[in-house]
């Protein structure tokens, strides 16, 4: 007789349905509503290592006092914990060009800056933020920084402080001499980056329910990347209004690059800063909500005098600009025109697979950008198009550069040329419904995001999708459908 450890007949189990419904309410995790394959592969490595192989008898230990252990190593296995130090870093640049300087000023005159890394999983997110702290006012004392998740294995690793190589990839020579130190294969995090950063085991949907002080009190910065995407439309926006509700005025709200930007600018003003999008709470409209997205704000952080650190200009914000048809048209600060030529594919009159040339110079792209060497990164990666013309893979990358760069309209152009020469591709699709949709283009955004519903559909469950750094075909298929739900009202 089979064992209902095998995947394909956890379905059949009356009990299946029942730990799914635990679980999505428990955690608020609505990406599993649809995803029965994936979470049967999670629950069967969990059966296996407990030689369990009643599922009945499986939702009863995790539901008692008794199996919150194991419930934890299920929640370690279905909860995304990817993280590493200084993900995204745009976002660093902001926090230290634009949010940080303004943060600091306003909490030497009420005391203690506080910052909230929500989903932190091993802790990367907070400790980078302390070391960009130490680094940029390293006589700031009055510094909390908290970091939360629901699954405690996690947060043990995170107070340990010691990571992997792969957990430091991308992050330059000089912050792993100065910050870290080596012990065989993992890194040891330095005492002084430890201090001020506290872990907390958390369950999102707890800030619901109870008063500001049991979620940590008001913040003036929350950062809660890559989480929100997880949750279904209405949980979401009584997160996000929860999320307001614990920012103090001015406080800064920032999210992934996949997370719903429309429904966010329902609850916060968006606002440009160093090539991305923050999002900030502004109590001059008391309670008032955007009703439609409103293009980002430009903002400029006053100036901020930092004792024996040499002040750095912030890079030069960029209104989001409306996109348009022109070939090498682009848009940066003050919606001047940017000229940045991206020659125009040929014909594809042969396989493009048999035309790219130094594959290591893209790879060396993603190491320039993944280090915030943007005018680097754009410069190799054009280098690279000009001998590989018929690659989408530069033209893909490009594109994401440029729209680091605020250059919205030339990576709008970049990303039709990945869809010229390949319409297979996913995420190109994607990426430009996200574009027509910040312009109001509702109609292009629904037809872009249908295409790449449609690819993803027809793949199987789990495949690795070009250009998304591990993301997979399942993964992009509920962010597509959040698009196009928000879109259809």
């Amino acid at each position: 007789m089979a064992h209902l450890s095998e995947p394909a007949l956890l379905h059949r189990s009356p009990a299946f349905q029942a730990l799914k419904t635990y679980l999505i309410e428990l955690t608020g995790l609505g990406y599993y509503h649809d995803k029965d394959g994936t979470l049967a592969l999670h629950v069967q490595r969990h059966l296996t290592r407990l030689n369990i192989s009643n599922l009945a008898q499986y939702l009863d230990l995790i539901r008692s006092p008794e199996g919150q252990e194991d419930l934890d190593y299920l929640l370690d296995d279905i909860a995304i914990g990817e993280t590493y130090f200084f993900r995204n870093t745009a976002q660093f640049d902001a926090l230290q060009y634009d949010i940080l300087p303004e943060r600091i000023a306003n909490a030497r005159n009420r005391g203690t800056l506080k910052i909230w890394s929500a989903g932190c999983a091993s802790g990367a997110e907070p400790y980078s933020i302390s070391i960009l702290l130490s680094r940029m006012s390293p006589a700031l004392k009055a510094i909390d920084i908290l970091g939360t998740d629901i699954c405690g294995r996690r947060l043990k690793r995170a107070r340990s402080a010691v990571f992997s190589e792969w957990e430091l990839r991308g992050l330059p020579d000089e912050l792993r001499r100065d910050c870290f130190t080596r012990q065989g294969k993992l890194w040891n995090l330095n005492a002084q980056f430890v201090r001020g950063v506290t872990f907390r085991q958390q369950n999102l949907m707890d800030i619901l329910t109870g008063p500001a002080e049991d979620a940590g009190g008001q913040f003036d910065i929350i950062l809660c990347r890559n989480v929100l995407i997880y949750f279904d439309m209405d949980l979401m926006r009584r997160i996000l209004a929860r999320l307001r509700d614990l920012l103090v005025d001015g406080g800064w709200l920032l999210v992934g690059h996949s997370e719903p930007f429309l429904e966010i600018a329902h609850f916060l003003t968006p606002v440009s800063v160093s090539g991305t999008t923050a999002y900030r709470r502004c109590d001059g409209a008391d309670g008032e909500t955007l009703s439609t997205f409103t293009p980002p704000l430009v903002w400029t952080a006053p100036p901020v005098n930092f004792p024996g650190v040499p002040s750095a200009p912030p890079p030069p914000p960029a209104m989001l600009p409306n996109f348009p048809e022109t070939p090498g048209f682009s848009v940066g600060a003050n919606n001047a025109p940017v000229n940045y030529e991206i020659p125009p594919p040929p014909e594809p009159a042969v396989d493009p697979r048999t035309q790219v040339k130094g594959r290591d110079a893209l790879d060396e792209v993603h190491k320039l950008a993944d280090a915030g060497d943007w005018r680097k990164a754009m410069d190799s990666c054009t280098a690279y198009i000009a001998d590989n013309q018929l690659d989408p893979a530069g033209h893909f990358l490009l594109a994401l550069i440029l729209e680091h760069q605020g250059q919205g309209a030339a990576a709008f152009e970049a990303l039709k040329r990945v869809v010229y020469l390949d319409r297979g591709h996913a995420l190109a699709h994607f990426h430009l419904g996200r574009m027509h949709a910040m312009t109001g283009d509702a109609k292009q955004a629904k037809r872009s995001f249908s295409n790449a519903r449609d690819l993803v559909s027809r793949m199987p469950l789990g495949t690795p999708l070009a250009g998304g750094d591990g993301l997979v075909n399942d993964e992009l298929g509920t962010l597509v459908h959040q698009h196009l739900a928000r879109l259809e009202g």
